[in-house]
């Protein structure tokens, strides 16, 4: 109740409070009705709506509660049977226009009426948003497993609202459902850390190709800025004696990698490190592992000046570090370059993703460079040069 306190809402606070268990049964109806009538302040600021509801519990019993509907706040309080000791764990999320679901709704009606509020939000992807969001409130990974008609029941629904508040926020769902798949893999997902692309699942496949065609299967392979140990992983998963190591210069992304490699069982086979190849001792912490046969990595690349046009669920969301390249999107493909011939044998190769325009420059960086040869530009899944691939002389 803090919060509403600090803006003021003494009535609101009052009234939630009620609604929390303080007053119970038909008396607060009677209680917030007279109390939405005292106040002009919580009517055209705070109080949309007051309503009686009926509810099944988790007791499958039928009782009635007010609710007090806002507009000025996401989040209502959460409501208790003081009798039972049942509690809605799940905070009331609301709609800023009052709405909130009756007792029970099928799954069609959620995902139309959902898909229409992002709609109209302006949120990216609001059906698939919807579908993915719902089906995971439901235990299930895709929404296609749950027929249309099933009914969800309001301790579900209340999940369902308090994700897709989140998703209204911007908040990328595959933090919001905690998970996302690459290739074949899922991928335990948490914020900041990077979510992978499809771009990159590309540059992993490519890689993987390079590994079979080189009989590099019992090599060893660097992932620089690893994040959620997506490419790490597939390629392990791909090579049953391939080993790998995985660095980061953020200690949340290197826990990440390394949960999920513990979830996949690719654990024994993966070292992960935190480590930031700026340092001037970076060499030398990888020592024990060297010389690797290939580098693989997906670095920060976009130019500084990008950065705060990118969509909300990019820039407020992810690590600014996973995005940030720069002045021209490449330091940190600099520092990968030059620390390339202290690290890979000779015949080693430098597999890159990168920014639409980048490549060109990187051939540029290395024409100069003895030890470094630049052999191929690769196009991603929509036909631009996105994928760059040098070797060590």
């Amino acid at each position: 109740m803090k919060l509403l306190q600090r803006q003021g809402c003494y009535k609101l606070h009052q009234i939630t409070n009620v609604i929390a268990g303080n007053i119970i049964g038909h008396s607060l109806c009677s209680y917030l009705l007279k109390e939405a009538q005292k106040s002009t302040r919580i009517i055209n600021h705070c109080l949309s709506k007051v309503s009686i509801r009926t509810v099944t519990t988790a007791s499958i019993r039928q009782r009635k509660y007010g609710t007090v509907l806002l507009n000025s706040l996401k989040q209502g309080t959460q409501y208790s049977d003081g009798h039972k000791g049942w509690l809605f764990k799940q905070s009331i999320n609301l709609f800023s226009n009052g709405t909130l679901f009756e007792n029970q709704s099928d799954v069609e009606e959620l995902l139309k009426l959902w898909t229409k509020k992002f709609e109209e939000e302006g949120v990216s992807e609001p059906r698939t948003s919807a579908e993915l969001i719902i089906a995971h409130a439901l235990g299930k990974k895709m929404l296609h497993e749950v027929p249309p008609e099933y009914t969800v029941d309001l301790s579900t629904n209340l999940v369902i609202q308090e994700l897709c508040q989140r998703r209204l926020q911007r908040v990328p769902v595959q933090y919001i459902i905690g998970e996302w798949d690459f290739h074949d893999l899922v991928l335990k997902m948490k914020e900041p850390v990077f979510i992978p692309r499809p771009e990159t699942e590309e540059l992993a496949d490519f890689v993987c190709d390079f590994i079979k065609s080189s009989n590099l299967q019992n090599g060893k392979f660097l992932d620089i800025g690893c994040g959620s140990g997506a490419i790490s992983l597939h390629i392990l998963n791909s090579f049953k004696t391939i080993t790998g190591v995985a660095i980061d210069k953020h200690n949340h992304a290197c826990d990440l990698t390394r949960g999920n490699s513990r979830n996949l069982g690719l654990n024994e086979r993966l070292n992960v490190h935190q480590i930031d190849i700026f340092e001037k001792d970076t060499v030398e912490k990888l020592q024990e592992y060297l010389p690797f046969d290939v580098v693989i990595s997906n670095p920060p690349y976009i130019p500084t000046s990008d950065i705060d046009s990118l969509e909300p669920e990019v820039e407020r969301y992810e690590s600014r570090d996973a995005l940030n390249g720069g002045k021209d999107g490449l330091d940190v493909v600099r520092q990968i370059l030059y620390l390339a011939p202290q690290i890979l044998s000779v015949g080693g190769q430098i597999w890159l993703e990168v920014y639409l325009g980048e490549p060109e420059m990187i051939k540029e960086l290395v024409k100069e460079n003895k030890s470094i040869i630049y052999l191929t530009t690769l196009k991603d899944f929509t036909k631009r040069d996105r994928f760059c691939v040098l070797e060590v002389q």
